[in-house]
Order: structure tokens, then sequence, then C-alpha cells
């Protein structure tokens, strides 16, 4: 555990102190969540919808502080992906999105990916 510890604060660490500027965040979404010509309209709209809330979030009070940095980037689409409000509010959704958060969300890790951090 100790290690694990050691790691994770040795990681944050370079994470937080890792530039990660406006045009870097506007890359890694256009990678993380792409448009083809396949792309419907409603798909589109929720693709760009996605990306505004994760934007938002970088701005948020308790990371703002971390903005222009892989540390806040990350945390940005950890809370988007974490609280936005759910596409279809089944009975379960708090439910199946822990789960899905836990198993390793393939936002987060499509982040993780545009930051050089492989998940």
């Amino acid at each position: 555990m100790d290690l694990y510890l050691k790691n994770l604060a040795e990681t944050a660490d370079y994470l937080a102190c890792s530039p990660f500027y406006e045009a870097d965040v506007m890359a890694a979404l256009k990678k993380m969540l792409p448009v083809t010509e396949k792309t419907t309209e409603r798909q589109k709209k929720t693709i760009q919808e996605t990306k505004e809330g994760i934007i938002e979030c970088t701005f948020a009070p308790d990371l703002v502080q971390f903005l222009d940095t892989k540390w806040g980037f990350l945390n940005a689409v950890a809370d988007y992906v974490a609280h936005s409000d759910p596409m279809r509010e089944t009975k379960n959704w708090q439910e199946n999105r822990f789960a899905a958060i836990v198993a390793g969300h393939p936002l987060l890790d499509k982040a993780f990916e545009a930051v050089g951090m492989a998940a």
C-alpha cells in the first residue's frame, strides 16, 4: 500500500506540473470524441455537448488551480463522467454509472491516453 500511495503521489505531482493548454485540450477532446462522416447529427450534438461539459468542468472551483495542466484535464473528465446528468435516467442509472467508473470508464481511459498516460 505504501508503494501504491508513493507512486500515486508522484504521478499526481507529475501531472499537476505538466502543461496542458487549451490547444492540447481541444486536440484531446477531438481524439477522444471523434466525428466522422458516419456520425449522425444526433451523435454530433451529443459529442459537442460532452466536449462543452468537460471544458466547463475545467473551470470548477476545485480544479481551477490546475487549469492548463494534465491533472486539471483528467480531473475535469472525471468530474464530467461522475457528475453529469445521464443521457437516460433509468431506475438504476446511479448504480450503472458507479459500476462503469469502477470497471474503467471508456472516456476516462481515452483521457489518460490523450495526456500520454495509457490506462
